[in-house]
């Protein structure tokens, strides 16, 4: 199988905004910036995970999301 493999991830139900996802770097369609996520994700995602992804990319804290296991502990 290819490497560059792409997916179509919707991120909501009207199907007008999705995530372009190609490995590790999923593009997000509502600001066209490339999101890099440090793992690779299960497809299709759930649609919060999904949402929660993105808000995370717009406040420019998806680098902080290796972290999240981690915030039960603080």
């Amino acid at each position: 199988m290819s490497k560059n493999t792409m997916y179509y991830v919707f991120l909501n139900l009207d199907r007008q905004q999705y995530l372009h996802c190609s490995d590790y770097n999923h593009l997000c369609s509502l600001c066209y910036h490339d999101i890099p996520l440090p793992l690779p994700l299960p497809l299709p995602l759930p649609l919060p995970l999904l949402h929660l992804l993105h808000l995370l990319h717009l406040l420019h804290l998806l680098p902080l999301l290796p972290l999240l296991p981690l915030l039960p502990l603080l």
